[in-house]
């Protein structure tokens, strides 16, 4: 296959122009999730300034730019690379729920001895945010059969054309099934960040 970097950017613009269609079906759900974000960055930001809520701030910064950086990518088509993302912001939002039930882990994140993500979620259970966990563990599972190497990766980098050829998607693809499913589950994510964590549900 020949491309150019002049046709790689010709053709990812073209995804994107029919995925803002697809977006502007889900303007409301955006507009009001970056919304309450922002009320609540805000309250961070106006907080009495600490440890702790310096390291919110960093989680929620970061929790963000993934989200948005997912969307971006879904929108270019790159969806296994949206994917990715997601599973960082999902790795984000759990460190954020342990720092807010369990205010010493600011500290240690500030001395960059903050727990991995697998001991995050056993943190969190053991402190009996069971149902908190399984829900984690369920979206990062299955952003994980994603991302990592496997056939179940396949349909993002290539689409068959029979059992014996297919074509490769160079630079993303145009799947509205796959966008519209990201561009709708994203704003869900911020709400989820925003919602006070409580025990066994």
């Amino acid at each position: 296959m020949n491309f150019s970097f002049d046709n790689l950017v010709i053709h990812s613009e073209s995804i994107k122009e029919r995925s803002i269609r697809v977006r502007s079906k889900f303007k409301k759900e955006w507009v009001e999730a970056v919304d309450e974000f922002s009320k609540f960055y805000v309250s961070l930001e106006t907080s009495p300034k600490s440890t702790l809520r310096n390291v919110k701030l960093l989680l929620s910064t970061r929790f963000f730019n993934h989200v948005f950086s997912s969307l971006t990518l879904a929108e270019a088509g790159l969806l296994a690379d949206a994917i990715v993302c997601e599973r960082s912001s999902i790795e984000t939002l759990a460190g954020y729920k342990l720092v807010c039930v369990a205010p010493d882990h600011a500290n240690k994140y500030n001395t960059d001895k903050f727990p991995k993500p697998v001991e995050v979620r056993k943190k969190l259970e053991s402190l009996g945010f069971t149902e908190e966990v399984e829900n984690i563990r369920g979206v990062y599972k299955s952003a994980s059969g994603i991302t990592h190497l496997n056939r179940d990766h396949e349909r993002f980098s290539m689409d068959w054309e029979n059992e014996n050829t297919g074509v490769l998607n160079i630079g993303g693809a145009y799947d509205q099934t796959d966008i519209e499913h990201m561009i709708w589950f994203l704003p869900k994510l911020i709400h989820w960040y925003l919602m006070p964590i409580k025990k066994n549900g």
